[in-house]
This record gives structure tokens, sequence and C-alpha cells, in this order.
């Protein structure tokens, strides 16, 4: 009597190829949404970096003539944004002249880089406000990740159904 039943080479070969498939989809799923992830979380960081510099050098006349109105004015050519969480203007003593959204109090430190952001779901940047080289104050400002992240959950779960689905479709070819 036999005590150990081996399938059939057929059976074998079928099993390591969906298996080493699996392995490879899975590998494959990971990549495309890591690269998915990090490229989304540059465009932002890139484009938080550049609006930030553009609005310090708008309300830096304001800030300088110490005018409110003209900085706040300033602050609401992003309220449209629909990720711009809040905005700040802080003059050189660390005084709020200004703000639009919902500014956190106290402020957050400044994200480092996109990483940090998910611990609060806000991308937190500062900036410098300077006039012909003179320091002004601070612009700060917190841009919601929430986008990001549904793009690339959006991503993972595509990536993964057709995974699953060419599997899927391989195990009922080889049976």
């Amino acid at each position: 009597m036999r005590v150990g039943v081996r399938p059939r080479l057929a059976t074998r070969l079928i099993l390591g190829v969906v298996l080493i498939e699996a392995v490879m989809l899975t590998v494959l799923v990971w990549n495309s949404v890591r690269l998915i992830s990090s490229s989304h979380a540059e465009l932002l960081e890139r484009a938080t970096r550049e609006e930030s510099l553009l609005l310090a050098a708008l309300v830096a006349p304001g800030l300088a003539a110490e005018d409110r109105a003209a900085v706040l004015d300033a602050l609401h050519l992003l309220a449209a944004k629909r990720n711009l969480v809040y905005a700040a203007v802080l003059d050189r003593d660390g005084r709020r002249v200004a703000g639009l959204g919902r500014v956190p109090d106290p402020l957050p430190q400044p994200d480092r880089v996109y990483e940090d952001a998910r611990r609060d779901g806000v991308y937190d940047v500062a900036r410098p406000v300077e006039l012909a080289g003179e320091p002004l104050g601070t612009l700060r400002a917190g841009y919601s990740i929430a986008q990001v992240e549904a793009l690339t959950r959006a991503t993972r779960l595509q990536n993964t159904s057709i995974a699953a689905t060419e599997l899927a479709l391989s195990i009922l070819a080889t049976v």
C-alpha cells in the first residue's frame, strides 16, 4: 500500500506555473502602485512648493504695507482650490495677519516629505515671505492629500482586479 500519493507531473507543472504567475502578478501590482503613488506624491510636493512660492510673492506687498485686506485678498485667490485645507500669513513676529480655511492652532510643523503628511492627511508647508530680500513673515498652508490617496487606492484595486482575473482565467484554462 502506498502511503504518499504524488500528484502527476502535469498537475505539478500546472501548480508551479500558477504559483509563479501569482507571485509575479503580486510583484507587478505592488510595483505599479508604488510607482504611481510616488509620482503622485512628487507632483503634489512640486505643485505645493510652486504655489506657495507664488502666493508668498503675492502677499509680500500687502504684508510690507501692513495692509491686512490686501493680504486677505491675495489669500482668497486660493479659496476655490479644493485641496487647500488652510492658509495663514504670519508677520515677522509670528502673529497671524490673515487666514483662510480651517487654520489649526497651533500651526503644525511643515512636512518635509509626502510620507509625513500621511499622519494627519494634510501636507503642511511653510514659505518665508520676503520683499527685496527683506523678511516680512511666513506663509503657512496645508493641502489635503485625500485625492492622491484615493487615486492610489483606485489604482491598487484596479490592478489587483486585473491580476486576479488573469490568474483565475489561467487556472480555468489549465483545468
